[in-house]
């Protein structure tokens, strides 16, 4: 049966044209997909944009990993569970993107992923740069 010149199999005409390769291993490579067809292109500019876009978001998961959203006492609980609620809508996001980026297979990607979260975890999760609260001591 005709259905009216309307092809149902293979890809659509725009990417007939070019050919995608997927890989099912680890690659190293400018020529790479992330996230949504053509991004970052094919030049080495936008491949290292598109690096350091992974690693922040990388950074800012770890970020809102560790973002002090607690309750104090005398807050209505109802607002302060949404604005949690919100921030770990936005962590999850920031963390699937990361993990459908390192999904492309790009060493490149893996790599700049993996210490975006090392850099986020020592930044936000150890010690390292929190505020030592000092304690007054009483002299004798």
């Amino acid at each position: 049966m005709d259905m009216g010149g309307m092809d149902h199999g293979g890809a659509p005409p725009a990417a007939a044209s070019k050919k995608v390769i997927m890989h099912m291993s680890l690659y190293w490579g400018k020529d790479v997909w992330i996230l949504f067809a053509d991004w970052p292109g094919t030049s080495l500019g936008q491949y290292i944009l598109s690096l350091i876009i992974v690693f922040l978001g990388a950074v800012i998961v770890e970020w809102l990993a560790f973002l002090k959203t607690n309750q104090k006492p005398g807050l209505n609980p109802i607002p302060t569970g949404f604005f949690q609620a919100v921030v770990y809508g936005f962590r999850v996001f920031f963390a699937y993107c990361v993990m459908l980026a390192v999904m492309s297979f790009n060493l490149g990607v893996v790599i700049v992923a993996v210490v975006g979260h090392g850099v986020g975890y020592w930044l936000f999760g150890t010690q390292a740069f929190k505020k030592k609260s000092v304690e007054p001591t009483l002299k004798d």
